[in-house]
C-alpha cells in the first residue's frame, strides 16, 4: 500500500473541505434573515451560526477519523518493524 506524504495528505483533506462547502447552501429564509440592519437582524446571525456548526461537524469529524487512522496505521507500521528486528 503506497503511502501519503503529509503535504499531499492535507492537500486531499483540504479539496474535500472545499468541495463540500460548495455543494452546501444555506436555506432562503436563513439566506434572507441574516441583514444586522433590521430588528431580526439577531436571529439571521444566530441561523447563520448554526450553519455554520452544521457544516463544520461533518468535516471535523472525518478530518479527525482520518488522522486517527493515519496515526494507527504509522503505530502498526513501527510495530511491523520492531517484529522484524527481533
Amino acid at each position: 500500500m503506497k503511502k501519503l506524504s503529509s503535504v499531499r495528505f492535507s492537500t486531499v483533506v483540504f479539496a474535500m473541505v472545499l468541495l463540500v462547502n460548495t455543494v452546501l447552501v444555506a436555506c432562503p429564509n436563513c439566506k434572507d434573515n441574516f441583514d444586522l440592519n433590521t430588528t431580526s437582524g439577531g436571529i439571521g446571525s444566530a441561523y447563520g451560526y448554526t450553519i455554520y456548526l452544521l457544516i463544520a461537524m461533518p468535516i471535523v469529524i472525518v478530518v479527525t477519523l482520518a488522522l486517527r487512522v493515519k496515526k494507527q496505521m504509522q503505530a502498526n507500521d513501527k510495530t511491523e518493524m520492531y517484529r522484524r528486528a527481533a
